[in-house]
């Protein structure tokens, strides 16, 4: 069972007639993706580490988050981000959600070209909040999500740093590391990049 301050909390779950439904907590109001559009992120470090350390839950009860992105995160009055949709939520190495290119803004290359995802799949997501969490734009667009995942697979954006001089070289540098196209380029563990935010 999910039971993190950062995970939205499960309520109940039952049937009716032939329909299984689960039921959460009301979510914090305000979504990330809406602040950063507002021009009124919240600082970036502390809301990159509370959603590392969601990622080390998932990951440690062999689930897949599959969908973190700045419109799944809502974030309380007291600054603190909660991954609020987890209707792609996945066993590693399970079956996939089959409405997750709903979003490709949470996929990584290796989905993009083989299907593919896994904890290091987690991470490149992690990497794109971050880079639109640090420079307000997206490291991938498209038209479509054809080309969505194109990007992925084909290009690299520019580092958080070169786009805004303010943002701090180790964060600059960390959301590259997320954003590498190859997993095994990219902090082995949500746990290692926890480490890394809190040095």
């Amino acid at each position: 069972m999910l039971s993190h301050p950062c995970i939205i909390r499960f309520r109940d779950e039952g049937k009716s007639g032939h329909l299984l439904w689960i039921a959460y907590a009301p979510p914090p109001a305000s979504r990330l993706s809406e602040l950063i559009a507002a021009g009124r992120p919240p600082p970036a470090r502390p809301v990159l580490l509370d959603l590392s350390r969601a990622l080390v839950h998932f990951h440690d009860r062999g689930l897949l988050a599959c969908g973190l992105t700045p419109r799944a995160v809502r974030t309380s009055t007291r600054g603190l981000p909660v991954f609020a949709d987890l209707s792609r939520v996945a066993p590693v190495g399970g079956a996939l959600h089959p409405l997750l290119e709903e979003d490709p803004f949470c996929l990584s290359p290796e989905y993009a070209g083989a299907r593919r995802h896994d904890p290091r799949s987690d991470l490149f997501a992690l990497g794109s909040l971050a880079y639109e969490l640090l420079t307000g734009t997206r490291p991938f667009r498209g038209l479509d999500t054809w080309s969505v995942l194109e990007a992925l697979r084909t290009r690299s954006p520019r580092p958080p740093r070169a786009l805004d001089r303010t943002v701090p070289p180790d964060l600059s540098d960390l959301t590259m590391r997320l954003l590498s196209r190859e997993p095994k380029s990219r902090p082995p563990s949500a746990q290692v990049v926890v480490e890394v935010l809190e040095r």
